[in-house]
């Protein structure tokens, strides 16, 4: 079975190199759904997230390493992905009709739940900037995908 890289492994690839068309290539050489959603909800206008500004109050998972690996965490960003429509809206319209207080719970343990590094990526996304990760970088990797 193929190796699939955590989502804050291939962002951390991306952050070493300085070159717009190397970072590109990298996206593009690791792409996935969970990969091209994660720059969706970072950098595309037609999506606001519906959690307060800063971030939660959160504990970060237990069973990682001084590095923020946890062994059993590596790569769940990717099986959460699909609860990131409970935290957006999508030209104005909210996907997942529930309470706020509630939508926040789901949120911290989404960030509870997950490596630690991801959750941080996590964080970025929500604050629509990913470090070393620019709007043209996105849109030289993957054309389709919105960016403002």
């Amino acid at each position: 079975m193929a190796y699939t890289k955590a989502l804050h492994e291939i962002v951390d690839e991306v952050r070493k190199s300085k070159n717009v068309k190397i970072k590109a290539d990298i996206l593009r050489n690791n792409e996935s759904t969970a990969l091209i959603d994660l720059l969706q909800l970072t950098y595309n206008p037609t999506i606001q997230w519906l959690l307060p500004e800063g971030n939660p109050p959160y504990e970060a998972a237990e069973g990682v390493d001084e590095e923020g690996n946890g062994t059993d965490l590596e790569g769940a960003l990717i099986g959460q992905m699909r609860k990131m429509k409970y935290f957006i809206s999508v030209d104005g319209n909210v996907l997942e009709n529930i309470q706020p207080a509630k939508r926040e719970v789901v949120f911290i343990t989404l960030l509870e739940t997950i490596a630690p590094k991801d959750a941080k990526l996590v964080l970025e996304m929500k604050r629509r900037s990913i470090k070393g990760i620019s709007p043209n970088v996105v849109t030289t990797a993957f054309p389709q995908v919105q960016v403002k």
